[in-house]
């Protein structure tokens, strides 16, 4: 549940500039840059200037804050057609310290669909974050504590949100959520996949 809020929550704010052409064009950000617990809100700005949106999640029983990138176009090509390209990236602070970060797009350069389908061949105190990888590629988004259920755990992320139509928009939103220890070990998968299928 506490992960399908984050991903509505930035379904939201992807399905909103799909509508229309909307938001500030941007560079994904290269978090080889970043430090997860030692990036500040102000590393990132001056990487990847202001934001579109600023916001808040609740975790764990604290506040997290987050800044979201964020770009729709009507005249780039879609990753499917009919979508309306969109990307954002929203990276998440606590007490100003970095402590997640997440991308999705449906262009057609960098589109981040994957296969949802293949989630539960990812088992619980079995499967390694290297058998994930094989499965779905380079992760999307990377989360320390307060936004893994336990202050040992890591967790990888792989999102994918698209809108189809301007006026009564379809949306389709698909995120993969996978937890794991200091060795590897994946500890707990949640996938969710929300709206219209077409």
């Amino acid at each position: 549940m506490k992960t399908l809020i984050r991903g509505l929550f930035l379904l939201v704010v992807v399905a909103t500039l799909s509508a229309c052409s909307a938001g500030k064009s941007f560079n994904r950000a290269d978090v080889s840059q970043l430090v997860l617990g030692g990036s500040t809100q102000e590393d990132v700005i001056a990487i990847m200037g202001k934001p579109v949106q600023r916001g808040e999640i609740l975790r764990n029983n604290v506040t997290a804050k987050s800044l979201i990138y964020g770009f729709a176009s009507t005249t780039a090509k879609p990753l499917y057609e009919g979508v309306t390209p969109a990307k954002s990236q929203r990276f998440y602070f606590y007490e100003n310290k970095l402590v997640g970060y997440e991308y999705t797009s449906s262009f057609a350069d960098d589109g981040t669909d994957f296969d949802g389908s293949k989630a539960s061949q990812i088992v619980e105190n079995e499967s390694s974050v290297g058998d994930a990888i094989e499965l779905f590629g380079a992760p999307q988004g990377r989360f320390v504590y307060p936004l893994t259920s336990e202050r040992s755990n890591y967790a990888i992320a792989y999102l994918y949100i698209q809108t189809k139509g301007a006026f009564k928009p379809k949306v389709k939103n698909k995120v993969l959520v996978i937890e794991h220890d200091e060795n590897q070990v994946v500890t707990k998968v949640e996938y969710i996949l929300a709206g219209n299928s077409d």
